[in-house]
């Protein structure tokens, strides 16, 4: 197959950012693998947002970009759907509406997709930026994901990271695994799970080819990732796809971790903490979970690790 004549369906799913996704839009027009279609869909935002958005659009000038308006906000898994529903690439690639690209990234992806099984999903290194003026973190993940390995042990367990902004696939797999749009968060997750139980294989470009803006993380818009009553019924209907480990360190992290630092001790020691604690044989996920039980933060530990990289 050659891949110049492949074409990539890029989704950006948007809602109320005019403000921040021309640096992501320059960034698809920028690839230098060229033959890719932008289906844009916006979850009803505002009449002025929308405004804005078209000229934007008109603006930039690139035939390959369309935008697909909805009447209404449906959720950020629904305008997923709606896009990998209307693309016509061979492959799709995901881009959230604050995040950038290398201009290499679609060029490496597709060469590393060429005379392999379609059920090959691809992702790649990643940065994330919190602040407008912080540096990044180290690029993650630390390590791939093994060969037979769980999505939910590398995940949770081994603190993997497979971000949607670097998830490539075959569109003809990823529309039999579509974004399940009763959830409030953990879609991207319910969709790795998802993708694993079609029979998907995952395999890592052990390259940062995206960079991830969380900057609302720690604001007031940055509360919508509090939701722990939403992470807990996530755990309970979906077991199957998690280990006895996996699933503790799950709840660990996405239920203990916000109630503590939200609501208190008392409201965050949820029934079955103790064994979760002991079920995890991380010391990375205890150690994390100790400074929360006593200090409320994980400062203590970043202290520590301080004073151990300075002397080491």
């Amino acid at each position: 197959m050659e891949h110049s004549n492949t074409l990539v369906s890029v989704i950006i799913p948007i809602y109320n950012r005019s403000g921040v996704v021309e640096r992501t839009l320059i960034s698809v027009i920028n690839q230098t693998y060229e033959n890719w279609e932008l289906l844009i869909v916006d979850d009803g935002s505002s009449q002025q947002e929308r405004q804005l958005l078209s000229e934007l659009i008109l603006r930039l000038d690139d035939q390959r970009i369309q935008v697909l308006f909805q009447k209404q906000n449906l959720g950020g898994g629904a305008v997923r759907n709606i896009g990998m529903l209307a693309a016509k690439g061979e492959y799709i690639a995901f881009l959230d509406s604050d995040d950038e690209w290398e201009n290499n990234k679609l060029e490496k992806q597709v060469e590393f997709h060429e005379n392999k099984s379609k059920n090959l999903v691809s992702y790649t290194k990643s940065t994330i930026h919190y602040g407008v003026d912080e540096n990044p973190q180290e690029p993650l993940p630390a390590q791939a994901i093994e060969k037979g390995e769980g999505i939910a042990d590398y995940l949770f367990v081994k603190g993997g990271f497979i971000q949607s902004s670097s998830l490539f696939g075959f569109r003809s797999v990823f529309i039999q695994c579509l974004f399940d749009t009763t959830l409030r968060r953990h879609q991207d997750y319910d969709f790795l799970l998802s993708l694993e139980k079609k029979g998907c294989e995952f395999e890592m470009i052990d390259e940062v080819l995206v960079h991830i803006h969380w900057e609302d993380v720690g604001t007031k818009s940055g509360d919508r990732f509090y939701c722990p009553d939403v992470s807990a019924h996530f755990i309970e209907t979906r077991k199957e796809f998690f280990s006895n480990q996996s699933a503790a360190a799950f709840r660990l992290n996405n239920v203990f971790a916000p109630l503590r630092v939200k609501e208190g001790l008392r409201k965050s020691l949820y029934k079955g903490f103790w064994g979760d604690l002991l079920r995890v044989k991380i010391w990375r996920i205890r150690l994390v979970t100790l400074s929360l039980l006593f200090f409320k933060t994980t400062l203590p530990l970043k202290l520590l690790f301080k004073l151990y990289k300075f002397f080491k």
